[in-house]
């Protein structure tokens, strides 16, 4: 058997020291590494407490020199934090979603289509003062952070920062390289404009159905019960209202306005356009009530049910982000200053990407620990089991208290030396109050 490679080398082998350094250089991070190893710094960042668990970002300046043994001054490291430094760590982000990760096991109805893709959002408030960079809708300051992410593969696939204001449908780009892509959509994306063009590219979408959304029946796809009941012609929420079927599956036609591309001249007038669409309904089990879906996926490829079942997987945004603003601590970020809130947000993607990569790693040796004291026949079993049973949510709370002490081994393996000589400076420098006219708590209590 094999030997199945370590956490250190395999994040390593995720962005090499090498690669981190080229990458620097290239986005004008840094342009000499005698005061600050860009490797050190990337690797303390990640494998530090996450983001949002920094009180201030003098505790991190604290981690970074007892990991490179250099003294920095404040200014020094602060001006780290640039628009150069959201620039590398975009293209590190960009590197972790190339590099191929351990694919999910396929669900059946997940065959036809070349990728599952889900895209959500979030918003992160910010402090008032960030207003004029990141306006809001509901608070004066917060920054939505949208994300493409891959369900077979089980990582990021885009990131995207932008004002808390702006809206889900603005988000969504959609091109020739999406033909064959299954694409599910939250409320928030809803926009027949953007399923028409979904089609017209080749992808495949599944939404749920706007409440205010009353399309026009045009053709009966169900074959079964109740058929008989003419439904042609109607609009959907009639039809629905007095439908006694335990499922609905119908082909409807919208209209929608259109805007022409924008010219020297401004914006084109709007066009209105027709488009049809595939309904599905399937009634929940508690309420008795359909819960809608609108698709451009054939019936003879999935039935109501499986599309039901297919877009249940959107749920994988849902906990990408609930791990993002837990685990990773999006939901507080200590800087008033725009760049190093976009620094700090993609930093938080890569640190999930990162312990994505631990997981299977942490898997995989387990896995072969455990396979050389059972027979071969049972291995798929184990494999499956250590799947099922290692939570993603349970192993990042408890990556959040251990990763800082794998960042010692990584920069070994990357070369990068390390000794404790130099702490008892570092903490007799850190303890000197720079404000010498200051009067120290211990003295006003002594004289109270």
């Amino acid at each position: 058997m094999s030997k199945v490679p370590s956490v250190a080398e395999e994040l390593n082998t995720l962005f090499p020291a090498e690669w981190i350094r080229h990458a620097a250089r290239e986005h004008e991070v840094v342009r000499r590494f005698v005061k600050v190893d860009i490797v050190v710094f990337f690797w303390t960042v990640l494998l530090g407490p996450p983001a949002g668990a920094f009180s201030s970002l003098a505790s991190l300046q604290r981690r970074f020199e007892a990991a490179s043994a250099k003294k920095l001054a404040t200014s020094s490291f602060l001006d780290r934090f640039s628009p150069a430094l959201v620039r590398f760590l975009a293209a590190c982000l960009d590197r972790a979603m190339e590099v191929k990760l351990r694919a999910w096991a396929t669900p059946a109805v997940f065959e036809r289509f070349r990728d599952v893709l889900v895209q959500d959002s979030t918003v992160v408030t910010l402090a008032d003062t960030m207003a004029r960079f990141f306006p809001g809708s509901k608070t004066k300051a917060a920054v939505k952070v949208n994300a493409v992410s891959s369900v077979l593969r089980g990582s990021v696939r885009s990131l995207t920062i932008a004002a808390g204001k702006r809206g889900e449908p603005r988000f969504v780009r959609i091109s020739r390289e999406l033909a064959g892509h299954l694409l599910l959509l939250d409320l928030g994306y809803f926009s027949w404009a953007a399923f028409a063009k979904i089609d017209r590219v080749g992808a495949f979408f599944v939404s749920r159905l706007k409440a205010n959304a009353n399309p026009t029946v045009v053709c009966d796809l169900h074959h079964g019960p109740g058929r008989r009941r003419p439904i042609v012609g109607r609009k959907l929420r009639d039809v629905v209202k007095t439908l006694r079927r335990r499922e609905l599956d119908v082909e409807v036609e919208v209209s929608y306005r259109q805007r022409r591309r924008s010219t020297s001249k401004g914006w084109g007038k709007t066009t209105q356009r027709r488009a049809r669409f595939r309904v599905v309904g399937v009634r929940h089990p508690d309420t008795d009530e359909f819960l809608l879906y609108v698709t451009n996926i054939a019936p003879d490829a999935l039935d109501p049910d499986q599309v039901r079942v297919a877009y249940s997987a959107r749920w994988f945004g849902e906990l990408l982000f609930r791990e993002l603003k837990s685990s990773c601590q999006l939901r507080r970020l200590p800087s008033r200053k725009p760049h190093v809130v976009r620094a700090l947000v993609i930093a938080a993607a890569i640190r999930l990407m990162v312990a994505r990569v631990v997981l299977d790693s942490i898997r995989a040796r387990h896995a072969a620990e455990v396979g050389r004291r059972v027979p071969p026949e049972f291995h798929d079993f184990v494999h499956e089991q250590l799947r099922v049973r290692t939570a993603p949510e349970r192993f990042h709370a408890v990556w959040h208290d251990l990763s800082v002490f794998y960042l010692l081994e990584v920069l070994r393996k990357a070369g990068v030396g390390w000794n404790t000589r130099h702490l008892d400076d570092l903490l007799i420098a850190g303890m000197l109050d720079p404000n010498r006219s200051r009067t120290s708590l211990w003295r006003q209590v002594s004289w109270a």
